[in-house]
């Protein structure tokens, strides 16, 4: 874009020369030099931009496309920090940004913000990642040892741990709020429940996330896109019915649960991002063909 900006203003910059040339009737060679120099100007306007762009995204932390596609690569400090620290959460992190950037490309909205909010969304869970299922090996969970009201505070702080490391790191503010709004404040239910069944009524802001809600179509869209990853992921089956009803169950139970009421997302958006969540997890998570154990026989020679 910014170089089919430099021939527009180059091709404007000789024209209005020309123009004024002829109204001034100074043609000849002093024409050519001036047309000339009106389209050098053009061109190197666009170069020198192009220059100066990473400098001010720099100095005043401004989000670019550029930016969005260097925080995006595998190479960069905080995402090699996630990748090494906490691959289990990286590899989630990896769907739900595609399933983000699929949903914000089929209703308008920025798939490239979305993709790389969701990359960065659970960074905080590099401070302790073994407390979260998808980095735990051989079903040892430390929450088994733990009182309820200390694993809630585990869980819940993964938001602020990924709020402090961007900081740390200088993430833009755009990509900030993905961190901050892809829980909302729902309810942290598996460790509510929990202390419930132990006969006493807890406290419902205790176990559940601080917010704010999602207030943007990217951040809504990476919300929905966390809890649905998450559930699919846990089914036994890759049955697409099974999997089309996860997805109604979660989108749903996030409706219900007022996480939406901040966002600008409209109903058939939400209808068009439920069809595409489907279309993507039915590529991932499809039924495999079982392939029945082939019989070794043994040939004997007399």
């Amino acid at each position: 874009k910014i170089y089919k900006a430099a021939i527009i203003v180059s091709a404007a910059n000789m024209i209005i020369v020309l123009i004024y040339s002829i109204l001034r009737n100074t043609l000849g060679m002093s024409m050519v030099y001036n047309i000339m120099y009106a389209g050098i100007n053009g061109i190197l306007s666009g170069v020198v931009s192009m220059g100066m762009m990473l400098f001010w995204e720099y100095i005043f932390n401004i989000l670019t496309p550029f930016k969005l596609l260097e925080l995006s690569s595998p190479t960069n400090e905080l995402m090699r920090k996630l990748i090494t620290g906490a691959p289990g959460t990286y590899h989630h992190c990896l769907l739900v940004g595609n399933l983000a950037q699929e949903a914000c490309s089929e209703i308008g909205a920025n798939g490239l913000l979305a993709r790389v909010g969701a990359y960065y969304h659970d960074i905080g869970k590099c401070e302790k990642p073994l407390f979260f299922s998808e980095n735990q090996q051989h079903g040892n969970n430390p929450h088994d040892h733990l009182d309820p009201n200390v694993s809630v505070r585990i869980i819940k702080n993964h938001v602020s741990d990924g709020v402090y490391l961007a900081n740390k790191y200088r993430l833009p503010r755009e990509i900030i709020d993905f961190i901050k709004t892809h829980h909302g404040d729902a309810l942290i239910q598996f460790f509510y429940y929990k202390e419930k069944s132990r006969g006493v009524e807890p406290d419902i802001k205790t176990y559940s996330y601080d917010g704010p809600k999602p207030t943007t179509i990217e951040t809504s869209v990476v919300l929905l896109a966390d809890g649905v990853e998450a559930a699919v992921k846990s089914l036994d089956t890759g049955n697409k019915e099974a999997i089309r009803a996860m997805i109604d169950k979660i989108v749903s139970s996030k409706i219900a649960a007022h996480q939406l009421d901040n966002s600008p997302l409209k109903m058939k958006d939400i209808d068009v991002i439920k069809k595409t969540f489907f279309r993507v997890l039915t590529g991932v998570y499809h039924e495999r063909v079982q392939y029945p154990e082939q019989e070794k026989s043994i040939n004997t020679t007399k």
